[in-house]
């Protein structure tokens, strides 16, 4: 690619940054009880609810092999090695386990990638030897545009709806026995699509308002 294409490529994914706070969070949770008490947290890996209409272009994403479960535990593990690269950049205070050590320690205790889903987040806490695990969920959605939102290109496909993903962020502590945590944001898919637009949707809107600050 010629070096005036990739200056407009990175012009575009710097104007897609949005500097708003994006994650809604429910005020009642105790914060700074969460990061008095919760010092050693594990991220695991990534769910996802995919549509028949973004399946292909999430495949794309990384190269796997062609077993669909292979695929999405991939694009599981590939989105928590940058969630916990980014939080541990920005929050060196709190002890974030690594997602290698994690994923070892589930492996070691029979606990697949379809399992995580399925149990109690609390108790694969317990078994990761954690004060908390952060659990992430993408649902791909597809959402009617408004006159609004047809103003701006970058967000529709030129048609009358426009590809979003709901991002929930839950976090469920050893200590609490329950969720002590969660957020949510409904984003354009190109931040989940994107390496750089994803780090910053991590690093400049979910990390400020996570509880361990």
């Amino acid at each position: 690619m010629k070096p005036l294409s990739l200056l407009v490529v990175a012009f575009i994914q710097v104007s897609c940054i949005d500097t708003r706070q994006l994650f809604t969070v429910k005020e009642e949770y105790p914060a700074y009880e969460i990061k008095a008490t919760h010092k050693k947290v594990a991220i695991l890996p990534v769910n996802y609810v995919d549509n028949s209409d973004s399946k292909d272009l999430v495949g794309e994403m990384i190269d796997s092999k062609t077993d669909p479960l292979i695929r999405q535990e991939e694009r599981a593990n590939k989105f928590q090695h940058i969630i916990y690269e980014e939080l541990y950049r920005l929050n060196k205070k709190t002890d974030w386990q690594t997602d290698k050590a994690t994923n070892r320690i589930l492996k070691e205790k029979n606990i697949s990638f379809q399992d995580i889903s399925r149990l109690s987040k609390t108790e694969i806490a317990n078994k990761l030897d954690v004060d908390a695990v952060v659990y992430f969920d993408f649902a791909f959605k597809i959402e009617t545009v408004n006159k609004e939102d047809k103003k701006k290109a970058l967000l529709t496909n030129g048609n009358d709806v426009k590809n979003v993903v709901e991002v929930t962020v839950e976090i469920y502590s050893t200590i609490a026995n329950d969720l002590v945590w969660r957020g949510t944001s409904m984003v354009d898919r190109q931040k989940i699509y994107s390496p750089t637009l994803f780090k910053d949707l991590i690093g400049r809107q979910l990390e400020p308002v996570l509880p361990f600050n």
